[in-house]
C-alpha cells in the first residue's frame, strides 16, 4: 500500500513537472516571437525616417514656414520705410535686422543637402553593421582583420630582430619611423603581408559599395542628395548678382529707399520659394481684388 502510494505521488510529480516545463517553453516561445516582431517594427520605423518622399515633404514644410516668416518681415520693413517721425529710423533699423535674420533662416531651410548627407551616412552605417557575418561583406571584413593582424605580426617579428634593433638604436620620432619603414620595405615577407592587406582593403570597399547599391532605400536617398546638390547650385547661380546689386547682410540700411528695395527683393524671393514648395495658397490671401467700376 505504501509502495503504491509512493508510486502514485511520483507519477503525479512527474506529470506536474512536465506540465510546468511545457508552460515555461510556451512563455519563452511567445517572448522570442514578440521580441522579433518588436525588432522588425523598430527597424521599419528607422527605415521610415530615410524615406525620400517623407524627407522631401518635411523640407518643403520647413521652406514654406521660413518663406512666410521672411515675407512678413519684409512687409514690416516696407511699412517702416514709409513711416516718418523721430522713431522712424530706429523702427526701420529694427525691421531690417529682423528681415536679415529671417532671410538667413530661409537660406538655411533651402540648404537641404547637409541634412540628407547626415541621413545617408546614418543609413549606410545601419546597412553595414546589419550585414551578416557569412555575407560577402562580412567575409570581406573578416579577411581585412586577418590580413591586418598578419602584417602586424610580421612587423613585430622583424622589428624584434637583433640586427634591426641595432639599426634603430638611438633613433626617435619621425626618424625612427622612417628607418623602420625603410627596413620593412626590403623584407619580402612584410611586403607580401602588406599586399594581402591592400587587396583586402580593396575587396571590402567593393563589397561595401555593392551592399549599399543593393539597398533600395539607399538608392533613393542617394539620388535625392544628388538632386539637392544640383538644385542648390542652381539657386546659388540664380542668386549670384554683381557687387553693386548685392546687399551685405551685415550692412545697416540707413536709407529708407535702400531698405524698401531690399524688402521688395526679399518678398519676390519668398514668393518664389512658396510657389516652388507648394505654398502658393498662402499668396492668394494677399492678392488684391479688383474693384468694379
Amino acid at each position: 500500500m505504501n509502495l503504491n502510494t509512493r508510486a502514485e505521488r511520483l507519477a503525479r510529480g512527474s506529470h506536474s513537472e512536465a506540465g510546468f516545463n511545457w508552460r515555461i517553453w510556451l512563455v519563452v516561445g511567445f517572448s522570442v516571437i514578440f521580441l522579433s516582431l518588436t525588432a522588425a517594427s523598430a527597424q521599419a520605423q528607422r527605415r521610415g525616417s530615410y524615406n525620400s518622399g517623407a524627407i522631401r515633404q518635411q523640407q518643403q514644410q520647413g521652406a514654406v514656414q521660413a518663406a512666410l516668416a521672411q515675407l512678413a518681415a519684409a512687409k514690416e520693413v516696407l511699412a517702416a520705410a514709409e513711416s516718418s517721425g523721430k522713431v522712424a529710423q530706429s523702427s526701420l533699423d529694427e525691421a531690417v535686422s529682423k528681415l536679415q535674420a529671417k532671410s538667413k533662416e530661409l537660406t538655411d531651410a533651402q540648404t537641404v543637402s547637409k541634412d540628407l548627407s547626415k541621413r545617408l551616412a546614418d543609413l549606410e552605417k545601419e546597412i553595414v553593421t546589419g550585414a551578416a557575418a557569412d555575407s560577402a561583406y562580412g567575409k570581406a571584413v573578416a579577411e581585412q582583420e586577418a590580413a591586418r593582424k598578419a602584417r602586424y605580426d610580421v612587423e613585430v617579428r622583424i622589428v624584434g630582430e637583433a640586427e634591426v634593433q641595432s639599426a634603430l638604436a638611438g633613433l626617435t620620432g619621425a626618424a625612427w619611423t622612417e628607418r623602420k619603414q625603410s627596413i620593412l620595405a626590403q623584407r619580402p615577407d612584410y611586403m607580401q603581408a602588406n599586399k594581402r592587406l591592400e587587396a583586402a582593403n580593396e575587396g571590402i570597399s567593393r563589397q561595401r559599395r555593392e551592399l549599399l547599391e543593393a539597398d533600395k532605400t539607399w538608392q533613393e536617398l542617394s539620388e535625392s542628395l544628388a538632386k539637392a546638390h544640383k538644385d542648390e547650385r542652381a539657386v546659388e547661380t540664380q542668386n549670384r548678382v554683381s557687387p553693386r546689386q548685392k546687399t551685405d547682410a551685415t550692412k545697416k540700411l540707413q536709407s529708407s529707399s535702400e531698405a524698401a528695395a531690399a524688402a521688395k527683393a526679399a518678398i519676390a524671393q519668398a514668393e518664389a520659394v512658396l510657389k516652388a514648395n507648394g505654398g502658393s495658397k498662402y499668396l492668394k490671401s494677399d492678392t488684391p481684388t479688383k474693384k468694379s467700376k
